[in-house]
């Protein structure tokens, strides 16, 4: 009888709980770009700094059509590798394995386009629009920044993946690599080499 991998369980805890989050905002990111006038309908701050981007940031819009779609395909990929880590199957390390540098790769690329293109011209429209109201500056400021923050704690969990899921170890544990410790070689032979069934 093959052991339960703890590891694998918890990972696959782990990949149900992000994947169900990532996949809520992703339905959010494709309800946005489907019905552009839900945001700008209710008026305020966030209608304008939105209007800002989609005219002064390059290829703002494209990246967030890009980012919508990676990221439903990181969603999935989480769901499916969690729900088979946790039934002890090899295919949760293989999808936990493609999962893992698509979504470093994402946050990179996210993490630097924000920082370096969409960060300083919402801080401008900040600056500019919110600077009449007294701590609006400071805390738009905080939201923005922390945003980033997170963004790059968010790498730390699919660069644990990867490390974790390449160990023979783990492999070792889901049997990806064979028969697992348990599971005896079956002998088709009997002594001397008699085949079950055959007379002596």
């Amino acid at each position: 009888m093959k052991k339960t991998s703890t590891a694998a369980v918890v990972f696959g805890v782990l990949h149900l709980v992000g994947g169900v989050l990532g996949l809520l905002q992703s339905l959010g990111g494709i309800a946005s770009l489907a019905w552009p006038n839900l945001q700008t309908m209710f008026g305020g701050p966030a209608a304008r700094i939105q209007a800002h981007l989609n005219e002064n940031v390059p290829g703002f819009q494209v990246v967030q059509i890009v980012e919508v779609g990676v990221g439903l395909v990181i969603d999935l990929l989480l769901l499916f590798g969690g729900i088979a880590l946790l039934r002890q199957r090899s295919s949760g390390r293989a999808l936990s394995l493609i999962y893992a540098p698509i979504s470093i790769v994402n946050r990179i690329f996210a993490t630097c386009y924000h920082l370096f293109f969409v960060l300083p011209d919402t801080r401008q429209f900040v600056e500019q629009e919110m600077a009449k109201v007294p701590g609006a500056v400071i805390g738009a400021e905080i939201g923005l920044y922390f945003g980033v923050c997170v963004a790059v704690l968010l790498i730390i969990y699919p660069v644990v993946v990867l490390v974790f899921m390449l160990r023979s170890s783990f492999a070792a544990q889901l049997n990806c690599g064979g028969p697992g410790e348990d599971e005896a070689p079956i002998d088709h032979e009997g002594p001397a080499g008699d085949y079950p069934g055959r007379s002596p």
